[in-house]
C-alpha cells in the first residue's frame, strides 16, 4: 500500500497473510427503504432538514397576506408624513403671526382627518398609495412655500454672536451728545467680523453712502429693505441676487462712526422700523426653517 515519504510515494509490498480491512455491512434494500420512510413520515425532508414546504395554495395566500400588510403599512407612512407637513406649516404661520410677520399663508387643516373609524382593510380604496402620494405631494408644496415666504423677512442675525450696543430709536448722538433718533442698531464688534445677510433678496446698493460709510442695502420685496453700514469691505455687488446668510462683507469703521461696529436697519416704505422684532421672530422660528 502506497505511504507518502518527504513528498514521494513509496509503495510497500503486501506481506503474504495479511488480511484486508472490511467494511461494514451495508443495510439491506428493506431496512435502507424504511430508514429513509421514517423521517418522511414524520414530515422531514431526509436530504434537507427542515418542515415540508406548504402547498402552492398556501404558499400564495402567505405571499398576498404579506404584499397587503406592507401596502397598509406605506398608506399608513404616507398618512403620518401629510399629517406631519401639515402641523408643521400651521405651526410656521402661526409662530410668524404671533411675532409679527405679515405673511399671506393661512392655516389649513389636513384633508380626510377626523370622523368614525375606519379599519385600514376597508379604507384601502379611498386611501391608496397613489392618492397617498399625491396628498403627500401636495402638503410637502405648501409648505415650502410657506417657508420660502418666511424665509424673505429680514429674521436673521447678521453678526451672529454679537451683541446689541445701542438700540433702535430716541438716544443721545455719540458724537454730537444731542437728543436724536437712531433708525437702526448697532452691533459692537472686531474690524472684519463677517457680515450676513438676514434674508433672501438682490443687493440694491453696495458703496460709499455718506454717513452711513461703506453700506451695502438688500431689497426683499414685500416693501422691506436692509442696510448695512460702516462696513470695512464689501464682498457683493448691486444687482446680485444673496439668500439667507449669505456673506455680504466685514465690519468695520468707515462713516460717521466712533468705532468699529456695524450700524444694522430695515426699512419699509414708511421709513425705518425696529429690526429687534424680525429678529426674535428669526429666533423662534429659526429650527422650523
Amino acid at each position: 500500500f502506497p505511504a507518502l515519504l518527504f513528498g514521494a510515494i513509496v509503495r510497500y509490498p503486501l506481506q503474504a497473510g495479511t488480511a484486508l480491512p472490511v467494511p461494514d455491512q451495508r443495510p439491506s434494500a428493506t431496512e435502507g427503504q424504511a430508514a429513509l420512510a421514517a423521517p418522511v413520515a414524520n414530515g422531514i425532508d431526509p436530504i434537507i432538514t427542515g418542515a415540508v414546504p406548504a402547498s402552492p395554495q398556501n404558499a400564495l395566500a402567505d405571499v398576498s397576506l404579506t404584499l397587503e400588510e406592507i401596502e397598509i403599512a406605506q398608506v399608513e407612512q404616507l398618512v403620518e408624513l401629510t399629517r406631519a407637513a401639515y402641523l408643521q406649516r400651521n405651526r410656521l404661520i402661526e409662530t410668524a403671526a404671533n411675532a409679527g410677520l405679515s405673511i399671506r399663508s393661512k392655516p389649513q387643516d389636513m384633508p380626510a382627518v377626523g370622523g368614525p373609524f375606519v379599519p385600514m382593510e376597508d379604507a384601502m380604496e379611498a386611501a391608496d398609495f397613489s392618492r397617498g402620494l399625491d396628498t403627500l405631494e401636495s402638503a410637502l408644496d405648501a409648505l415650502d412655500k410657506t417657508r420660502s415666504e418666511i424665509r424673505a423677512f429680514p429674521i436673521a442675525h447678521p453678526v451672529p454672536g454679537m451683541k446689541v450696543t445701542s438700540g433702535f430709536g430716541k438716544r443721545r448722538d455719540p458724537i454730537l451728545g444731542r437728543s436724536a433718533f437712531h433708525g437702526g442698531i448697532d452691533f459692537g464688534t472686531p474690524v472684519g467680523t463677517p457680515i450676513h445677510a438676514t434674508a433672501a433678496g438682490t443687493v440694491a446698493l453696495a458703496g460709499r453712502n455718506g454717513g452711513y460709510g461703506n453700506m451695502v442695502e438688500i431689497n426683499h420685496g414685500n416693501g422691506l429693505t436692509t442696510r448695512f453700514a460702516h462696513m470695512h469691505r464689501i464682498s457683493v455687488k448691486a444687482g446680485q441676487r444673496v439668500e439667507i446668510g449669505t456673506r455680504i462683507g466685514e465690519t468695520g469703521n468707515t462713516g460717521r462712526s466712533t468705532g468699529p461696529h456695524l450700524h444694522y436697519e430695515i426699512r419699509t416704505a414708511k421709513g425705518a422700523i425696529n429690526p429687534m422684532q424680525y429678529m426674535k421672530a428669526g429666533s423662534r422660528l429659526g429650527s422650523m426653517l
